[in-house]
């Protein structure tokens, strides 16, 4: 089994995606910022700001942390399904913290998706 990170400049700070390799398997590590908060109704809403239309909404901050992965997960799985690949660029946490408004916070939003031989063919 090898590991492997990739580096990803955003201009202000690097990120990293893990790639994991073992036995024809690749298993990759994603983590996106989102901004979460409290909507005037009481529901919980999370935003991925670096993936376009890439939302949550639940009843509970543990829901919508849930709901956030789920949707990071689809998104890059569908983006990874693309002939062409284009990942954006992850924003560095303190530079969304700096814009948020009350009651709203960064989490880092991670998920693992498994890849296998021939996945892009």
């Amino acid at each position: 089994s090898k590991t492997k990170l990739c580096p990803i400049s955003n201009g202000n700070s690097e990120s990293t995606i893990s790639v994991s390799v073992s036995k024809g398997e690749c298993n990759m590590k994603f983590t996106y910022p989102a901004v979460i908060g409290k909507e005037e109704n009481g529901s919980w809403k999370a935003v991925l700001p670096d993936l376009a239309c890439c939302e949550a909404e639940a009843e509970t901050l543990e829901e919508v942390i849930e709901k956030a992965n789920a949707a990071l997960y689809d998104w890059i799985e569908l983006e990874l399904s693309e002939d062409e690949v284009n990942l954006p660029p992850i924003s560095d946490p303190r530079d969304l913290e700096q814009h948020l408004k009350e009651g709203q916070q960064v989490r880092q939003i991670c998920v693992n998706i498994r890849l296998f031989d021939g996945w892009d063919e």
